[in-house]
């Protein structure tokens, strides 16, 4: 995904590509979230498959602080607070990572009888990485539409590319937009099969994103690779530094 960031591709304007709405759609979403959105709490649910295995649903209580640098004012560096939820094994468990401080290590306090304990460790640690795809550092509903954007960069070498892309469609209580992309032969230019994006544009109060790998066989169902869902999202609440200090 870092690698298609940087990758510079020929502007695009929705008729070349079948992927090119998507990235269009992805760069504008991105500059108003950018524009608008200074800090927001949200209710992330994630589902991962990991070396072969789909692990259990979590649910997590979010509070992310957007990276802000405004003329006159010190720079506000990302900044990320979870609260574990879900499953009963991780139920209380924080974890804090805020950019540039704690030597950029994340800081884990755990729940129960381990609740005395703070851990410090490196985001792309071991342990850290434990039952996780992506490290912390990557979470975020901004940092979600800039892989949106990356991987349709990446697609946009290929063929072997078939889009539907869907306004003002019920997602649950709400209305957004949802688009379906799927890679119809398996190839190792993909990494993945059909990935699925849900937003609601007005206010980002809901984002799904999940993608699946090829069925085994023609007809049966693709298997999970990956799903995160940011809902319940209350945009610019007003965070504060205390919001995200260990202490």
């Amino acid at each position: 995904d870092h690698e298609a960031e940087q990758r510079v591709v020929q502007p695009v304007d929705g008729s070349d590509h079948p992927v090119d709405p998507v990235i269009k759609f992805a760069r504008e979403s991105l500059a108003r979230f950018q524009q608008d959105v200074v800090d927001y709490t949200a209710t992330m649910i994630k589902r991962e498959r990991i070396e072969g295995e789909l692990l259990p649903t979590t649910t997590m209580f979010t509070r992310i602080r957007n990276p802000l640098q405004r003329e006159g004012d010190a720079p506000v560096p990302l900044s990320i607070y979870i609260r574990f939820d879900d499953p009963v094994g991780q139920k209380g468990r924080e974890v804090i990572w805020v950019e540039g401080e704690n030597d950029g290590n994340i800081i884990v306090h755990e729940a129960g009888l381990l609740g005395f304990k703070r851990l410090s460790l490196k985001p792309t640690g071991v342990l850290a990485m434990v039952g996780n795809r992506y490290p912390i550092t990557e979470m975020g509903i901004e940092r979600l539409l800039e892989k949106m954007i990356a991987r349709g960069k990446r697609d946009r070498q290929y063929g072997n590319c078939e889009v539907q892309f869907s306004r003002d469609v019920l997602l649950g209580e709400l209305r957004g937009v949802r688009i379906v992309i799927t890679h119809p032969q398996k190839s190792q230019d993909h990494g993945f099969f059909r990935a699925e994006i849900e937003l609601e544009t007005s206010n980002f109060a809901y984002l799904r994103y999940s993608a699946y790998d090829w069925p085994v066989e023609v007809g049966q169902p693709a298997p999970l690779l990956e799903e995160y869902i940011y809902q319940d999202v209350k945009l610019n609440p007003g965070l504060v530094d205390s919001a995200f200090d260990p202490d």
